[in-house]
């Protein structure tokens, strides 16, 4: 950070319109503390500048909302592009996305005597190519919507719709009547994966990218539909090419007698409005009421330290997570910091995830999940629900930052979508993080010994029934899988018939690997 922190911090708060007052109370000093700090005659921790910087920022992105169509917003961000604000000047574009000017200087490696050249309008040398980089910076930093709502897990129970002669529901006939009538999914053997698989009262597994079905001989079991979050995505991916919603789907589900087990409803933070260390906090303290909810959990997990930032920044090692109510209890919350999780995924350093930074699930069981479902169908109003449970269920107390998610323009969000592509990456993080350095290990052995282990050991091995229908999966879209027809390129099926996989001609794997 340069020594002009101070000056650039009072600009920027007055040109968000946010008093002195306001910005104290949210990061916990005195006004008078934040005077002198704009005055330059008070000193600033890490920690603090960091709460300010998160507070500007969320200042930029609800100020975006509050001049900005909403409806629009989330269309472009559906649509897989981003708003950016059409502002030439790049001061006012700065001020606007609450961005420093010590972050522009870090992030394009203009000097700071550029840069103030620049935004007073001089002129510098490579200056229009000085300005195209700050303008693709702070795209990268721009206003976002600061919550967003998804469906993120679903599970529910069926009756049979196909009875055989012997009164019992019919295995293929049931199974086809849900793939086809309720998910719009063409049932294709080809394509579908089959397991012999015990689960509860279920015996038979069908699924296809990450939709499960299962199927139990007991009536009172019926056919068990399973979405987790990543099946919920790529089922995101099938209701956009029907041309449906999940509320068109779940208005189908009940017309087909489908009773909801549990229905996960998520609440994304993307601009940092909650501090889920501060929320626990506050537990610690007391300063809460969850009405009869009694069970509350919270615990952090560690990133690698080449996830992390520096230390100076003021930020935690740890990715807090918050719950509350147990785990069979009708109605539990999840809160947790995503962008953590997400670092830990992917492998990228903490400060480049971008995105989401907060999540809040709501975990709705049975009879709730029921009643919430109707609701949702009848209403079609998912921020309602979500924070009509949310504001029913959970006070926080003496918690700025609290009262602003839980009560700032609930009505405004909208259900949105995700929709993705069918991938295996769980397999493929799992292959990374546990098989390739041994696999490494071993062809380096054969180069050291002359020997083709790897090679054998890969042109030997066998895959199962559920590797062959991930791959004819896997060379597809959701889209080409929905009804009236299977919308198959030719061959695309055949092509991948029983034994074809074990006839590949491998290339050699021994290559040239580097210890």
């Amino acid at each position: 950070m340069t020594d002009s922190w101070h000056l650039d911090l009072d600009e920027r708060r007055k040109f968000l319109g946010l008093t002195q007052e306001t910005l104290a109370e949210v990061v916990g000093v005195s006004r008078e503390h934040i005077g002198l700090v704009e005055r330059g005659q008070e000193g600033v921790s890490p920690k603090l500048r960091l709460e300010i910087e998160r507070e500007l920022k969320v200042q930029a992105n609800l100020s975006h909302c509050k001049t900005t169509n909403c409806t629009d917003c989330k269309h472009m961000a559906t649509a897989g592009r981003a708003s950016h604000l059409q502002i030439t000047d790049i001061k006012e574009k700065r001020l606007a996305y609450g961005v420093s000017r010590a972050e522009v200087i870090a992030g394009t490696l203009i000097t700071e005597p550029e840069l103030e050249s620049l935004e007073q309008g001089e002129q510098i040398e490579d200056g229009e190519r000085w300005r195209e980089t700050i303008d693709n910076f702070l795209f990268i930093h721009r206003p976002r919507c600061p919550k967003e709502v998804l469906i993120d897990y679903v599970t529910m129970r069926f009756p049979y719709s196909v009875k055989s002669a012997a009164g019992d529901g019919d295995e293929h006939g049931c199974i086809k009547d849900i793939w086809e009538n309720v998910l719009g999914v063409q049932m294709n053997d080809a394509l579908m994966y089959r397991e012999e698989k015990k689960f509860h009262n279920y015996t038979a597994l069908y699924q296809i990218f990450d939709i499960t079905l299962r199927f139990s001989p007991k009536h009172d079991s019926g056919i068990f539909l399973e979405m987790r979050g990543k099946g919920c995505r790529t089922f995101e991916a099938i209701l956009q090419a029907q041309g449906r919603d999940w509320y068109d789907f779940f208005d189908r589900c009940l017309e087909k007698q489908g009773n909801i087990t549990r229905l996960d409803i998520a609440i994304d933070d993307t601009i940092g409005l909650l501090s889920i260390p501060e929320l626990i906090a506050k537990h610690k303290r007391g300063f809460f009421d969850f009405g009869r909810m009694q069970s509350v959990d919270y615990h952090e997990s560690t990133l690698p330290d080449r996830l992390l930032e520096e230390s100076e920044d003021g930020t935690s090692n740890m990715g807090a997570t918050l719950t509350i109510g147990s785990p069979r209890s009708p109605i539990r919350f999840c809160f947790y910091e995503k962008n953590y999780e997400q670092a830990k995924k992917q492998g990228q350093p903490l400060g480049e995830i971008l995105g989401v930074k907060n999540r809040v699930e709501i975990r709705l069981r049975d009879d709730r999940a029921q009643n919430a479902l109707e609701y949702l169908v009848s209403q079609r109003d998912i921020g309602g629900l979500a924070y009509g449970i949310i504001n029913d269920r959970l006070h926080f107390l003496a918690c700025p930052r609290w009262d602003r998610f839980a009560n700032e323009d609930w009505e405004k969000i909208q259900l949105i979508t995700k929709p993705e592509a069918y991938t295996d990456e769980r397999s493929w993080r799992w292959f990374v993080n546990q098989c390739a350095p041994t696999l490494k290990y071993h062809m380096v052995l054969d180069i050291m010994r002359d020997t083709d282990y790897v090679n054998d050991a890969v042109r030997g091995a066998k895959l199962s029934s559920r590797h062959r229908a991930m791959l004819k999966q896997s060379g597809i879209e959701a889209s080409q899988v929905i009804l009236p027809e299977l919308l198959l390129p030719p061959g695309t099926v055949e092509e991948y018939e029983v034994g074809s996989f074990d006839q590949i001609e491998w290339p050699d794997f021994r290559g040239e690997a580097a210890i």
